[in-house]
């Protein structure tokens, strides 16, 4: 009975999101390719893409860090 309440009141973890926004200036492209070990991740404005499901954690990073497109975090 103790395990079910500590399980309720423990509050659900927010999935975070990535959204892409889109090339920075005109540098043409309209597609981002981010390499994963299986294959690439083929990216496009105004897809959002959810951690721990499309991407990784570390992938978000190096997107949010990445100069020639713009992502950023969905509240």
């Amino acid at each position: 009975m103790a395990e079910q309440k500590e399980r309720a009141e423990k509050p659900a973890e927010k999935v975070k999101r990535i959204k892409c926004e889109g090339p920075v200036g005109s540098n043409g492209a309209s597609v981002f390719r981010l390499p994963k070990q299986k294959g690439s991740l083929d990216i496009y404005p105004g897809q959002v893409l959810t951690i721990g499901n499309e991407i990784t954690k570390e992938e978000a990073e190096q997107l949010l860090t990445t100069t020639s497109w713009k992502f950023s975090e969905v509240k």
